[in-house]
């Protein structure tokens, strides 16, 4: 079994029957489908909203779905997660992402040899995404980090434009709003931007100006950490409007192209789940 995901075979049962109480995901995963009635269950005995003693306690499918045996979604106002009895964190408390954990994540993203040109091998991501999976375990990763940390935030900021896959996951997960940042010309809104720097030009972005208020607590998300000149650049934009950046984080890292050096170099935490030399 994997150790990171699991459904358990339907209807749900209690675990004082052995069962699991994992709730399956839509057959558009390829797994069984939902019954039109999925909230007469238990969820598993580790959630906070458990109701013990009762065998038809009502529990939204949110509270029922969770990832054992390594860990389970809690039903707290956080949605934060935790590791099951005797199961290594997903982080432990210097920011370490467990072994077995990091390892599925490199094997779920694909190196594709001479792109965008010879002699550079490109990290694919979306074989990471297309996995059910994938999206679930790095969000997980992303939360327990955070968790470890103890850190309180207000909001998500996702950096456009892979950077929203993960700020929505990871803003669901922690039960706070996502902040989108985009390029110029985008958002409907009074905005303010920011120019950066890239190999072959220059690139704004653009914030709402309404989107975020003086010391509001935010962590911004991105698919990668390369030069590291967007992802300032982000940072500095929101905190022109009076953000107190948490922290950053990102999937992979190439920490040879001196991104995570740079953003370290100006106070700036930087997590990232793999690095790839």
């Amino acid at each position: 079994m994997n150790p990171y995901f699991y459904h358990g075979a339907w209807p749900p049962q209690h675990p004082s029957a052995g069962g699991h109480g994992a709730m399956p995901m839509p057959s558009v995963l390829g797994l069984p489908p939902m019954p039109p009635v999925f909230g007469m269950a238990h969820s598993h005995p580790s959630l906070a909203s458990h109701a013990a003693g009762s065998s038809n306690a009502v529990t939204p499918l949110h509270h029922m779905y969770y990832h054992g045996p390594c860990q389970a979604l809690m039903a707290s106002s956080s949605k934060q997660t935790v590791p099951a009895a005797g199961e290594p964190p997903l982080v432990d408390a210097e920011g370490n992402v467990d072994k077995v954990a990091k390892a599925k994540v490199v094997s779920m993203i694909k190196a594709v040899p001479d792109f965008p040109k010879p002699g550079i091998v490109f990290r694919d991501i979306t074989t990471l995404v297309e996995h059910p999976e994938g999206l679930d375990l790095t969000t997980d990763i992303i939360a327990a980090y955070y968790a470890a940390r103890g850190a309180q935030l207000d909001a998500v900021v996702g950096c456009e434009a892979r950077g929203f896959i993960w700020g929505a996951t990871l803003a669901r997960q922690l039960g706070v709003g996502l902040i989108v940042l985009r390029k110029k010309g985008k958002l409907p809104r009074e905005t303010i931007s920011r120019d950066y720097s890239l190999e072959y030009g220059s690139a704004s972005l653009e914030c709402h100006v309404d989107s975020i208020t003086p010391g509001m607590r935010v962590v911004l998300v991105d698919d990668l950490l390369a030069t590291g000149g967007t992802m300032a650049a982000s940072v500095a934009l929101v905190r022109e409007l009076g953000a107190d950046v948490v922290g950053t984080a990102f999937i992979s890292d190439l920490p040879a192209l001196g991104g995570r050096a740079k953003l370290e170099g100006d106070g700036i935490d930087v997590f990232s789940i793999v690095a790839f030399d």
